[in-house]
């Protein structure tokens, strides 16, 4: 009905009985086609759809453009802020505090952050939670706090990049690069460095001849000595990552991080030409680091070591933005799960699920779990756009 005078709510005649329920807002339609035949208010189907936590109690639940204004009203905010899409909607959100008479809040519209190779629709996310892609709400993978908490995002890097963002109502597409470059600068002042060997590939002996069984201590942060320091084992037998075993060449000089120059006397190879161990002098005097290749070791017993399970992850969908013509399930990627073996060292017994640690020359990781004696760590991104963001090597 047309009518600029009449701001009145009125209920249709009727028993409801379980089908719709329509609240009609006599509203002027010549302002535009928001103003026709709003829905301000609308029933579940009691019977079938029982509400998760009322169950059938209640029969008639109000819209969101009904309910808004009302609950924003009578709760005190004093501005609404709304993302843009919701701007024509405005005059409906004023026009229900006129009819009701109660206090119109302020509207503050901005625009929605958007970030690539996701979605950030909740029906979109509950998509991928139904149909199994993702094992939940907190999934690593997933645009959500949760989420992306256990990916190794902390609460002060994603505060900092939303301030950053200010409150503009232009498109806002952004990388996630940005948010973890954010986060780096966060973690690594105060993350604990640890060593890590992979063992998908086999590692590497080296048989330092004249070194002996001993034990230093080194800083956890060479930086911030407030962060603490760790045991570290010395001896004659050490391995390496088999991808650093390309360093070892008879008669080079390599340098074995927090403990000291060792020169190669001999190399084994096999059929393949792949490095399966050498043999090395320890130069305790040798203080000349500058060019050198760094590489990291252990030489703790494999009895102290301690296991590691590491998962890296890729994005939730192929294309970096998708258009309202795209069917998101047309690109979604199935494949994003990524995960290596290894051990660490004896002083990672200290980790602590929840805790953020770098591993020295794989990157930053966050402690996810512990399963059984095994570190459950998950590859936190650095903000370079590269593939070892997802790989975490």
């Amino acid at each position: 009905r047309n009518s600029r005078d009449a701001p009145l709510l009125r209920r249709d005649a009727g028993r409801l009985r379980g089908g719709p329920a329509l609240l009609p807002a006599r509203q002027d339609q010549l302002r535009g086609p928001q103003w026709r035949s709003p829905r301000s208010r609308h029933s579940t189907a009691s019977t079938l759809t029982p509400h998760h936590r009322t169950g059938t109690t209640y029969k008639v639940y109000p819209s969101y453009d009904f309910a808004c204004p009302i609950v924003d009203s009578i709760e005190g905010v004093t501005h609404a802020l709304r993302t843009s899409e919701f701007l024509d909607r405005n005059p409906q959100y004023w026009w229900v505090c006129d009819a009701l008479g109660i206090r119109k809040p302020r509207i503050y519209d901005f625009s929605r952050l958007n970030l690539q190779y996701t979605v950030l629709s909740k029906r979109k996310l509950q998509w991928f939670v139904d149909t199994g892609r993702v094992t939940g709400w907190n999934d690593p993978r997933f645009p959500t706090v949760r989420g992306m908490r256990r990916r190794g995002l902390t609460v002060e890097a994603l505060t900092a990049f939303v301030l950053s963002q200010g409150a503009s109502r232009s498109v806002n597409l952004q990388s996630w690069n940005a948010l973890w470059a954010a986060n780096r600068q966060v973690i690594d002042p105060v993350a604990p460095r640890y060593t890590g060997i992979g063992t998908d590939t086999a590692p590497v002996t080296i048989t330092v001849t004249n070194a002996e069984e001993a034990t230093l201590e080194v800083p956890l942060h060479r930086k911030n000595p407030a962060v603490g320091s760790k045991q570290v084992h010395i001896g004659p037998n050490v391995v390496i990552d088999a991808a650093d075993a390309g360093e070892l060449v008879e008669g080079a000089k390599v340098t074995l991080m927090n403990w000291g120059n060792i020169l190669v006397k001999s190399v084994t190879k096999d059929a393949s030409g792949a490095v399966t161990a050498a043999t090395a002098e320890f130069l305790p005097a040798d203080k000349d680091f500058a060019k050198t290749a760094k590489i990291t070791w252990l030489a703790c017993p494999a009895t102290s070591r301690v296991p590691l399970l590491m998962r890296s992850f890729g994005h939730l969908t192929t294309k970096p933005s998708l258009d309202e013509s795209d069917n998101f399930e047309d690109y979604v990627n199935e494949d994003t799960i990524f995960e290596s073996h290894g051990f660490g060292q004896a002083a990672m017994t200290a980790v602590k699920v929840g805790d953020i640690i770098q591993l020295e020359r794989r990157g930053f990781y966050y402690c996810d779990a512990k399963e059984g004696d095994t570190l459950v760590l998950h590859f936190i991104p650095d903000g370079k756009d590269r593939q070892g963001q997802v790989l975490g090597r």
